[in-house]
């Protein structure tokens, strides 16, 4: 955000801020609705968390007056193609925007869709923006193939220069030849598209036998199926094969686990699964072994999972 504030200043833009203990402690959707409605903002960015409780708000939207805004912004981690298929239930007139980008080197990817934008698959995959390159990277600094996973790297001359009076923290985020090392995993499509899958530094990763298995990934899968409505994995202890998948996932409501026995949804969901994580070349399944569910996900001061706290509540469970 602190990249936006920037550009506000210096283009004359009039930036309006809320404060985010209001949105991201209390909740306060419908106080954020009404100062975009208020201020006639045609460009709102939105937290993930945020985004969240707009669509899951038994509040009416359509009460407040949202015809100046545009644009509706995001970013900060990956965001499941739900999220923005359900805003647009509510908002449907305008466009979604996924950003991705650091204090480092500000924007570097984005993607601006619609409603129809959304049944083509492309979601989250991203395209490099004006005057920064791009590339996926393996831990030797090569190149990964289009399709596998690798660390994404960022050049420009956005990119800082250095962090101050840290020349070897520089020296391990910045290469010779000025590529900035994000930290973020990431993969590379077609045409030059890219979709950010998770975070190295925080191990953001199921080490499942001899596959690395990024959350995100089937965290995508899982938020498609209606009767979840929040979902985060992570990795199990297993002795055989080091982790297995666990799931923990937030109930839709009346359509899932409260018209049925737990029992019931978790059968569902494990024959849902069946279906849509076959085996792989290696014979191992994506689909997770372990599901627990939720009243709610945990979360960060800043209103992103927090995923360590949802490992040591499945471990506490199926691994004591």
């Amino acid at each position: 955000m602190g990249m936006a504030i920037n550009v506000a200043a210096v283009c004359g833009v009039t930036h309006i801020t809320i404060d985010s203990r209001a949105s991201a402690k209390d909740s306060e959707v419908d106080a954020v609705i009404n100062v975009i409605a208020e201020e006639k903002c045609t460009h709102a960015y939105l937290s993930p968390y945020i985004l969240y409780d707009l669509v899951t708000s038994t509040g009416d939207v359509t009460r407040h007056d949202l015809r100046a805004l545009r644009y509706v912004l995001s970013g900060g981690e990956p965001l499941p193609e739900s999220l923005p298929a359900r805003m647009f239930t509510k908002i449907p007139h305008v466009t979604f925007v996924q950003l991705y980008g650091s204090t480092e080197s500000m924007l570097a990817l984005s993607q601006a869709s619609s409603p129809q934008d959304l049944h083509d698959g492309l979601f989250g995959w991203m395209f490099g923006c004006p005057h920064v390159e791009i590339k996926v990277s393996a831990e030797d600094g090569r190149l990964v193939p289009i399709g596998e996973v690798g660390e994404v790297c960022v050049r420009g001359p956005m990119v800082f220069p250095g962090y101050l009076n840290e020349p070897s923290k520089t020296a391990l985020a910045i290469t010779p030849s000025r590529w900035y090392v994000t930290g973020d995993l990431g993969v590379m499509g077609a045409g030059g598209r890219v979709r950010i899958v998770g975070r190295d530094s925080e191990k953001m990763f199921i080490k499942h036998a001899t596959v690395k298995v990024f959350p995100a990934e089937i965290e995508l899968t899982l938020s498609r199926n209606p009767a979840i409505r929040q979902v985060c994995v992570v990795g199990i202890r297993d002795e055989r094969l080091f982790e297995e998948i666990c799931a923990c996932v937030v109930p839709a409501g009346e359509d899932s686990a409260e018209a049925t026995t737990e029992e019931d949804f978790l059968s569902a969901l494990h024959s849902w699964c069946s279906e849509r994580f076959p085996p792989g070349p290696d014979g191992f399944s994506l689909a997770p072994k372990y599901f627990l569910v939720v009243g709610e996900i945990p979360k960060l001061s800043t209103g992103k999972i927090d995923r360590a706290a949802v490992k040591r509540q499945a471990t506490s469970v199926f691994n004591p």
